[in-house]
């Protein structure tokens, strides 16, 4: 099959993505127009089967895992009953969710080993504590549902809520979309899943096998379906840097606050505030939020998405005893891109070192949307830039990073000081700059 003629399938679906588009998902169900159910899936899925049964793979069989968009619940059935995990599956429409309720009533044995559950939730606003969080997700037909805006957000939760050393399995269908097209479904490329599983290792990438049954006439997909499908496996990175110790910025003698950012401060060459609140994000062991917080007086919240890094920043305020009393600074396990302040709580300062270069330069973008978000007008944006002549084309972190690609995001500030470090630790002389922003008044 071609897939121009893939495409003109597509087109047939154009009533379903008009009710998806003005009533939702839910109308969808109510209405019984499920589409990825009619060639022949209404069980597991066969690739997901035939994976799990290969054992080609070292998939967990203990902890959690986690089916968002699970639909009527085959696929998160079988991953209880045949890998016998504790099995979550979620989904934004309540129909759907009664769908895989009634037919978990209808699998005796594996309702009653409690492995199994469904529940309407928002892939995207899920939180779970770090010892619930998930050893396996599958994904099949979800990212393909969402809009492709959403995508950086789906990356970003997989991060937050797996464990280190979980796996993602992603079943990519349909390929062979016309980029220019409407969705759901979206057009979709297995590099766009790369492209945000920058901390994960691909184990596994695959065309299924073409396991499913003839196609009867009334399947909307031919016998080889398959051909528009593909299996890639992600393994996420088993330990941290903090956890390790691996922390190179650190070395050099920098494991205290950065003298380019001392010397700024105590040469009062700017009027930086000094009441109101600081953002450090990405903070580590915490050295320039405690500085901040003691030399400026400024309510300082250090954050950094390393529960060990936020631990390290604790023990070393819990040894700077006046700086604890003073009770002017605090760390927090916190994911940037996804922090909420209300207005009367936005940041008077913040402070980037190494974070900026950290970030996937995929997610550059949100940065600056989340700088303007988070902070108040006439806010300050210290950002000392190391490391500087990176090789372009070189693997992160540290990703390169040039001074004009802070320019490209922050159309709304005005730049205040630019300049070579007055003081800087040894190894980095010739290689950091210290850049100050202001943000605009209206």
């Amino acid at each position: 099959m071609s897939v121009a003629n893939a495409e003109a399938k597509q087109d047939t679906q154009a009533p379903f993505r008009k009710l998806v588009a003005e009533h939702g998902w839910e109308e969808a169900w109510k209405k019984n127009i499920t589409p990825w159910e009619s060639h022949g899936t209404a069980k597991a899925q066969p690739a997901l089967r035939e994976l799990i049964e290969s054992s080609r793979l070292d998939l967990p069989t203990s902890g959690r895992a986690l089916v968002p968009g699970c639909g009527r619940g085959f696929d998160a059935i079988l991953i209880a009953s045949s890998l016998g995990l504790q099995t979550l599956g979620t989904d934004i429409s309540s129909t759907a969710i009664q769908a895989a309720n009634d037919l978990l009533a209808s699998s005796p044995n594996v309702q009653a080993s409690g492995k199994v559950s469904f529940e309407t939730a928002d892939f995207f606003t899920m939180k779970v504590p770090e010892n619930e969080r998930f050893d396996l997700v599958y994904d099949y037909t979800f990212f393909v549902a969402i809009p492709p805006s959403y995508r950086k957000d789906w990356g970003r939760q997989m991060n937050g809520l797996t464990k280190p050393g979980a796996y993602l399995i992603a079943l990519v269908f349909p390929l062979g979309l016309d980029p220019e097209g409407e969705g759901p479904p979206h057009y979709v490329e297995p590099e766009h899943y790369d492209e945000l599983l920058a901390g994960w290792t691909k184990v596994l990438d695959e065309v299924p096998k073409p396991t499913v049954e003839k196609a009867t006439p009334l399947n909307r997909m031919p016998p080889e379906w398959h051909l528009f499908s593909r299996l890639p496996v992600y393994r996420s990175r088993t330990v941290t840097g903090m956890k390790k110790n691996v922390t190179p910025w650190e070395e050099h003698g920098t494991a205290k606050a950065q003298p380019a950012l001392q010397e700024l401060i105590e040469s009062s060459r700017l009027d930086l505030p000094t009441s109101g609140r600081a953002l450090v994000p990405g903070c580590g062991r915490g050295y320039d939020a405690i500085y901040i917080a003691s030399s400026l007086g400024l309510q300082t919240l250090g954050t950094d998405i390393s529960s060990t890094a936020i631990q390290a920043a604790n023990d070393l305020l819990a040894s700077s005893p006046d700086v604890q009393a003073s009770k002017k600074v605090s760390f927090e396990e916190t994911d940037f891109f996804t922090m909420k302040v209300t207005e009367d709580e936005r940041f008077d300062l913040v402070y980037d070192y190494t974070f900026f270069v950290a970030i996937p330069p995929s997610y550059r973008k949100d940065w600056g949307r989340q700088m303007n978000a988070l902070t108040k007008p006439g806010a300050y944006l210290v950002t000392l830039v190391f490391p500087l002549g990176l090789d372009p084309d070189g693997e992160g972190p540290p990703h390169y990073v040039e001074l004009e690609h802070y320019d490209e995001l922050l159309s709304g500030w005005t730049k205040v000081l630019d300049e070579v470090p007055k003081v800087s630790n040894p190894t980095h002389v010739g290689r950091e700059r210290i850049v100050v922003w202001k943000k605009n008044s209206v």
